[in-house]
């Protein structure tokens, strides 16, 4: 959740230097963020979740979309419908692979690099990448090795 703050408030960050002076002078409110989590297999639920979460933030006027994503992956055309989707938002989309132990793999790599800005957090994977000083949990074994056998 630390790391979620961070990425936000980064964006927010970003967005203020890139917006126009007059339309930041104008803005009597805290800057909106939708925040959408999809824990499971890219499905036709993921496409529609998603397209109401943009729709939302959309109709929200909201700075940034947050889609925190663990996926396993799915089929290549429904991550191409997802790909489309993020691509044609409105609103700026941040893929944040969390929370601990998750992963994007497969077609999670595809959607978490159309975001408009992708972030991990501690202890998770994309595709077969992982943040700079985790070792893995699940690890190569040597199923061929065990304790009984000489080495």
């Amino acid at each position: 959740m630390k790391n979620l703050l961070r990425i936000v408030s980064l964006l927010l960050m970003a967005g203020a230097l890139l917006a126009p002076a007059a339309g930041a002078l104008a803005q009597e409110s805290e800057p909106q963020v939708v925040v959408l989590t999809f824990d499971g297999p890219v499905t036709p639920i993921m496409i529609e979740y998603l397209d109401r979460g943009i729709q939302r933030a959309e109709a929200e006027n909201a700075e940034a979309l947050i889609f925190q994503l663990d996926t396993p992956g799915g089929s290549i055309d429904l991550t191409q419908t997802v790909v489309e989707a993020m691509l044609a938002s409105p609103v700026p989309i941040v893929v944040y692979v969390a929370p601990r132990g998750a992963l994007a793999g497969s077609a999670g790599t595809v959607i978490t690099m159309a975001g408009h800005l992708a972030a991990m957090a501690p202890e998770t994977a994309i595709g077969a990448a992982l943040p700079p000083g985790w070792l893995p949990r699940w690890r190569f074994q040597e199923p061929w090795r065990t304790d009984d056998r000489p080495r």
